[in-house]
């Protein structure tokens, strides 16, 4: 097995990453068995995109093997997410202090932004039907905050997966 360096990958993952510092490290170098065609989470459909978007982009929560190898959900870019226990389906969101390249913060319109842009049919995400089926609406409350409401009352451990998606 051949392992390709993606250095494409590398100068935009400095670039493109929330919460990346700029006195950080100025390369990095990953290898991966195929070029992805697209850095794009939103529009993301083939194994070296999916793997791509893992490394450079961050959800609310990330997915991640644990130590004995199960699949275990993690608060990412999300600082706390707290259900509303009498409705379920409404979730309270507040993120952490994150910044995009450009050093500005990371906040709850570019999560709202972010959602949109998964549901435009335009973008033709692969990931549309299925966020659409489950979540109702993403609405910013503060310059941190956020309503994730869902369709219908969720379980905290399956609305983790779906908050997975990247921002």
């Amino acid at each position: 097995m051949r392992l390709v360096p993606v250095a494409l990958l590398a100068i935009l993952s400095i670039g493109l990453c929330p919460g990346c510092s700029r006195d950080g490290p100025r390369r990095i170098i990953v290898a991966a068995r195929e070029i992805p065609a697209g850095l794009d989470p939103v529009r993301a459909s083939t194994a070296p995109e999916e793997n791509a978007c893992e490394l450079l982009f961050d959800g609310l929560v990330n997915i991640a093997a644990n130590d004995s190898g199960t699949a275990s959900p993690a608060l990412a870019l999300a600082e706390s997410i707290e259900q509303d226990r009498s409705d379920r389906s409404l979730y309270r969101i507040t993120l952490r202090e994150a910044r995009w390249h450009d050093g500005r913060a990371v906040s709850a319109a570019d999560v709202e932004a972010s959602f949109a842009a998964y549901a435009d049919p335009a973008n033709r995400s692969p990931r549309r039907e299925y966020l659409l089926g489950l979540v109702a609406s993403v609405e910013p409350v503060s310059e941190r905050g956020l309503l994730v409401r869902f369709r219908e009352p969720i379980a905290e451990f399956r609305a983790w997966y779906v908050l997975a998606f990247k921002i």
